[in-house]
């Protein structure tokens, strides 16, 4: 039913339009919540959520209508009974502007809208040990309102307070068996929400307001949380007394760890590691320092990962081993998941097995590398030597064990403070000569040098140049025919040595002054002599370490060949070049071979080559035995051949390819050797066919074509006849074949003369009949 009667003139409800964007920007209270008592006078411009009660006083008659407004005219929604001048609006399902008109007309203008929310977890996916927060998001109700919360029936209310009910929010249980009541929440709130112990799978929960009909679903999926586990990652480690040893563990679902040291059945010492910053893919070691056991004021342990980064955790450990290090024993390492260490959950065997001193050796690395380089830089271009050029890098080897827990500190030598010393003393100054020495103590601060530590190989090294050493007080030069020892000591003052059972290890290497000398065949007048061959090789031996950067230089009458060279592992600078266009005889002004610090420079002569030997030496040939050709039904055999010249063996890999595929096949040839391989081919049918074998690394290559020849079939079929039938074959025929070959020289294959003038004469005749 419609009624016409205009209610509000239009400025009215642009007035009401207005008020209602003001009351939803500023979230003015004119928002009614709750179950508000209000009398029928006061119904003009209020908002209501859709699902909220309003008790309405002050009407008359019974019933009174719901009235929705439509611009100026008002629609009949229902009646409503009152009670004393009272009723209850239940505003679920509507949407608008509405009145209510009694015996005494129509009330002030309403509106029932729906409140917006949005709820939403935190997270897609949480472990069954996790938590996250359920975000509350609405846009036009600021007021604090109580939410009602079931998962479809597939938690019970206990379970949901026990999600919900948290230091944030409270959380109770509803009249209905599987939901629960949030209360106080509202806009922009993060509800904390705790899955701990809720089964894995997928949840949708229903989210409503209490006291309105809005409402929305947040999804999340619950995932079965790894179960807590420690283990070592190997069942027994092994190390010496005084090192350090690596414990790796696997730590899944938790940040804490509770180990026990034990011999004997006696516990010797508890390591606690909590809080432990780590994801849990990520491999952990803990570092048992054997030596500083000892010591309470040491840092015995610490946690690395996998990088050998220091990883952030609470560290407390103890050990009742008196004043003395871990001995040589077998130990038992028992692992817990809490401090209660009711049952271990792995257990490991540390063996400390005893230490040596075993030897010290000397290299030499070239004096372009940088003390600032990687020690592994230096070791890789290092040469075992017991001489060392004045300015290259003298690298001491000491073979020790037991001694890298604290041999160093902070990568700066400690050994002093322990009972280590590693000296280095001039032997040959004479009688009137000044002692020169020094020791690593000496070293810090005063000359730049790297000590790196191999605990696995039981090896320590330390690197410096000659050059500084002239730094030192204990050293006044550093020069040529000078000879040094290098002792590395471990005394009685280190806790592994008895008294008067000093271990001692040294070594002796020359000091040499930085050379270079020419080397090769002179002629009588002091010219070397270079061959005019292909490769013709000029040489310098020198004493600076190899891998040391080199040049040479040829000044010929108009000509200068220039170049640069690196000193080989034998010591040698060597430059191999093209001087085939040279005449015997051609002198030249200046030979010059040299490094940075030295050189060597003679005359020269130009000289006939033997063509063989010394210029052919460093060479790998390939040789290809070539079938050529072949009969249909014939394998074609290629006999591949690799001769080494070189004084060292060489790998390679030769490709074989024929006619568009390929084979291939390794090689090792020792030096000064040969090796051999054959590719075969089969079943080829008539024609030619190209192959080529070129080499993976010397740029060797070989190529050809193989023909396949016809087999004879005529004479294939003549050899299957019987015996008889050839002879009488070869009997009759001998005569005629002779004479029909003779009367094929015309070259008509299939025609002789006279068949071919019929032919032409059928032809004219046809063509004359046709005209007629």
């Amino acid at each position: 039913m419609t009624d016409n009667t205009t209610y509000r003139e239009k400025g009215r409800a642009l007035f009401l339009a207005a008020l209602m964007v003001l009351s939803v920007v500023a979230m003015s209270t004119a928002l009614v919540g709750g179950a508000a008592a209000v009398d029928k006078t006061n119904l003009d411009g209020q908002i209501y959520f859709a699902g909220q009660e309003v008790d309405v006083t002050g009407l008359s008659g019974d019933p009174v209508q719901l009235r929705q407004v439509d611009g100026d005219s008002t629609t009949h929604i229902r009646n409503i009974n009152t009670d004393n001048g009272s009723i209850t609006l239940d505003t679920s399902g509507l949407d608008g502007t509405y009145v209510i008109r009694d015996d005494a007309g129509d009330s002030g203008e309403f509106e029932v809208t729906e409140q917006n929310v949005e709820f939403a977890f935190e997270a897609d996916k949480v472990d069954n040990d996790e938590s996250t927060t359920l975000n509350f998001e609405t846009d036009n109700r600021a007021e604090t309102v109580n939410l009602t919360v079931n998962a479809d029936g597939d938690l019970s209310g206990d379970e949901l307070v026990d999600i919900f009910n948290s230091s944030n929010f409270d959380a109770e249980t509803t009249d209905e068996d599987d939901e629960a009541r949030i209360v106080g929440a509202s806009l922009n709130d993060e509800i904390d929400a705790d899955f701990s112990g809720v089964d894995a799978g997928n949840y949708t929960f229903n989210v409503n307001v209490e006291d309105t009909t809005a409402s929305d679903t947040a999804e999340i999926v619950v995932e079965q949380a790894d179960e807590l586990s420690i283990d070592f990652d190997q069942n027994t480690y092994q190390e010496t007394v005084g090192d350090e040893v690596d414990i790796g563990l696997d730590l899944t679902a938790t940040d804490e760890v509770y180990l026990d040291v034990s011999y004997d059945g006696g516990q010797l010492g508890t390591i606690n590691v909590t809080n432990i910053d780590a994801d849990d893919d990520e491999d952990l070691t803990l570092v048992l320092n054997t030596y500083y056991a000892m010591d309470d004021d040491m840092d015995a342990v610490e946690l690395v990962n996998e990088d050998g980064d220091e990883v952030d955790a609470d560290i407390d450990s103890t050990f009742n081993i008196g004043d003395s290090p871990f001995p040589a024993l077998d130990y038992e390492l028992e692992a817990y998941d809490s401090d209660a260490r009711e049952d271990e959950v792995d257990a490991a065997v540390m063996i400390l097995d005893e230490r040596s001193t075993d030897g010290i050796s000397t290299h030499v690395a070239p004096t372009n590398l940088s003390i600032d380089d990687d020690a592994e830089d230096f070791l890789n271009h290092s040469t075992e030597r017991d001489y060392v050029a004045s300015g290259d890098y003298l690298i001491t080897q000491v073979d020790v064990s037991g001694v890298y827990g604290y041999m160093l500190d902070d990568g700066d030598w400690n050994g002093s403070a322990h009972g280590i010393e590693l000296d280095y003393e001039q032997t040959n100054v004479g009688p009137f000569g000044d002692e020169q020495s020094f020791n690593m103590s000496d070293l810090d601060g005063n000359v730049d040098y790297q000590i790196h530590e191999d605990p696995d190989g039981d090896t320590f090294y330390v690197i410096f140049n000659t050059a500084d050493l002239e730094n030192l007080d204990g050293v006044d030069s550093i020069e040529g025919d000078q000879t040094w020892d290098a002792t590395f000591t471990v005394s009685s003052d280190n806790h592994f040595v008895a008294e008067d059972e000093d271990e001692e290890v040294s070594t002796e290497f020359d000091v040499e002054d930085r050379n270079v000398e020419i080397v090769g065949d002179f002629n009588d007048d002091d010219q070397l002599e270079v061959s005019n061959s292909a490769e013709s090789q000029i040489s310098a031996e020198t004493n600076v370490a190899p891998g040391t950067p080199g040049s040479y230089y040829l000044r010929f009458q108009t000509e200068v060949l220039n170049g640069d060279l690196t000193v080989s592992d034998d010591g040698m600078l060597t430059t191999t070049l093209d001087l085939s266009d040279r005449e015997a005889g051609e002198e030249l002004r200046t030979v010059r071979l040299s490094e940075s610090d030295a050189e060597h420079e003679v005359e020269g002569v130009i000289v006939e080559g033997d063509g063989s030997g010394e210029e052919e030496k460093d060479s790998v040939d390939l040789d290809v035995a070539d079938p050529g050709e072949i009969t249909v039904g014939e394998d074609a055999e290629f006999d591949v051949t690799v001769t080494n010249n070189k004084d060292e063996e060489v790998t390679t890999t030769i490709t074989f390819e024929f006619d568009g595929e390929s084979e291939e096949s390794e090689l090792t040839i020792g030096a000064d050797s040969s090796a051999s391989e054959t590719f075969t081919v089969s079943d080829l049918e008539e024609g030619d066919y190209s192959w080529s074998v070129s080499d993976s690394d010397f740029e060797l290559s070989d190529s050809g074509t193989l023909t396949v020849a016809g087999d004879g079939e005529d004479n294939k079929t003549e050899d299957n006849k019987t015996e008889d039938d050839s002879t009488e074959t070869e009997d009759d025929s001998t005569e005629d074949d002779s004479t029909e070959d003779d009367s094929d020289d015309d070259g008509q294959p299939g025609f002789g003369v006279a068949v071919a003038i019929v032919a032409l004469l059928a032809a004219a005749m046809l063509a004359l009949r046709r005209q007629n």
